[in-house]
């Protein structure tokens, strides 16, 4: 059996959601190069944000 070139190389099998975790795990480090090392403080700082955003929204 043949498997897709690009499927063996993709983390998830679907490029979206590919895009997302590489676009999440860049906005982690960057914020662990600017709170510190501990990527459990990134991940609470990400959820603060987008719970900030969540809630901006319904606003409007």
């Amino acid at each position: 059996m043949r498997l897709n070139k690009e499927v063996l190389m993709s983390a998830t099998g679907l490029e979206v959601f590919d895009k997302t975790l590489q676009t999440t795990n860049i906005w982690l480090d960057e914020t662990m190069e600017e709170m510190g090392p501990q990527r459990q403080v990134a991940w609470q700082d990400a959820l603060r944000v987008m719970c900030r955003v969540r809630h901006i929204r319904e606003r409007f």
